[in-house]
């Protein structure tokens, strides 16, 4: 039997830049989960859990990858940066989800295999829509189609919410 590769935990496992402080949330959810392996296996792991572990922590590290891209989705080309950024590859698993949020809203069934075998995800699925909406990748008509299908209940409730939105902003 082949003996599974070793895990590794903290910036031995992954780094991305820092925006959103995603190598202290992953280190932590890394520590969280090699306690729970080790304190359930009483320190006897098998290489089955060590390859779910690593399996685990490489599809945290995509959606990190996915939710941190999505930051960069936007048609600004005002610099070289911005145009450089503009020109690279969407990783397929996030081209995929934005076609998704072209058509309607971010669904906790859209990033919940980002967290597998007991893992938590560093982004909830409401991250993904307060970065997405305001770069257009959630489009504004997707998001009026889908509150219009609502149950008439549902709509006055939004209504109702909107208008104290509006009544505290105007306070301000």
């Amino acid at each position: 039997m082949e003996k599974p590769s070793a895990s590794t935990i903290g910036l031995a496992s992954g780094f991305v830049e820092p925006l959103e402080a995603t190598s202290i949330g992953q280190m932590l959810e890394q520590l969280r989960n090699f306690e729970r392996i080790v304190t359930a296996s009483n320190g006897v792991v098998s290489g089955f859990l060590i390859e779910g572990f690593n399996e685990a922590n490489a599809r945290c590290w995509s959606g990190i990858r996915d939710f941190l891209r999505m930051h960069y989705d936007c048609p600004r080309r005002d610099s070289a940066f911005w145009r450089d950024v503009g020109a690279l590859p969407l990783p397929a698993s996030y081209a995929e989800l934005k076609q998704c949020f072209q058509q309607r809203t971010p669904r906790l069934v859209d990033v919940q295999d980002y967290a597998i075998h007991g893992w938590q995800s560093i982004f909830h699925v409401i991250n993904w829509l307060f970065v997405a909406a305001p770069l257009g990748v959630v489009q504004p008509e997707a998001a009026t189609a889908e509150l219009a299908s609502l149950p008439a209940v549902s709509r006055r409730r939004v209504a109702t919410r909107m208008a104290e939105l509006r009544r505290s902003s105007d306070l301000a």
